[in-house]
């Protein structure tokens, strides 16, 4: 079945393109490039997971009553929501 055989190219051109990207971390670490290799791995392996995080860190954050209080009174959530994620995210 040809849809078999395209499956398992795929799988093993994943396969072969992470193990080259764990060679090119272990160079990385060697060099002192971590802060990289853990970007790689949030946007290459792990980017859903990563993405879903933050947003739960915002929400969890401003679910607190005293802080929702605070930004249902001065408005600032409305009105910097972009500017409250990315600042999340930078975290």
């Amino acid at each position: 079945d040809g849809s078999l055989g395209g499956v398992g190219i795929y799988l093993a051109l994943c396969r072969a393109l992470r193990f080259r990207r764990q060679e090119e971390h272990k160079k990385m670490c060697a060099e002192g490039r971590q802060e990289r290799v853990v970007q790689n791995l949030i946007e290459l392996e792990f980017p859903f997971t990563w993405y879903e995080s933050q947003e739960f860190g915002l929400f969890r954050t401003y679910a607190i009553p005293s802080i929702s209080k605070l930004l249902a009174q001065t408005r600032k959530f409305e009105k910097t929501v972009q500017k409250r994620y990315d600042d999340t995210v930078l975290i």
